[in-house]
């Protein structure tokens, strides 16, 4: 199956997403400074695929906040590496984004 269709027909479960790595610019202008004992800087990639949303406790349904295109950051150990083709992605869930670009 090709990379795409395989894309195409995952269907991600609860709030679960998939996203793919920009990559990094070499000397650009903004530069996001890490402070404290975590030194390894966040990434930032597309949202691809983007699971319905989870229910809480209580029966409560809470649909993802991020969707498709969306340009997030969030840190590359909160999750599962992934690869469709010869392409990485990462498949995490939406409590680790740290937040969506705009």
């Amino acid at each position: 199956m090709e990379e795409k269709n395989m894309i195409q027909s995952l269907q991600l479960l609860g709030n679960r997403i998939l996203i793919r790595e920009e990559p990094v610019k070499e000397n650009a202008d903004g530069r996001i400074l890490i402070i404290g004992k975590n030194k390894k800087a966040p990434l930032i990639g597309i949202v691809v695929k983007a699971g319905p949303g989870i229910y809480s406790e209580k029966g409560e349904f809470i649909p993802n906040t991020v969707t498709q295109g969306d340009r997030v950051m969030f840190q590359d150990w909160d999750g599962d590496v992934v690869e469709f083709g010869l392409e990485k992605f990462y498949m995490i869930t939406e409590t680790h984004v740290i937040g969506v670009l705009k």
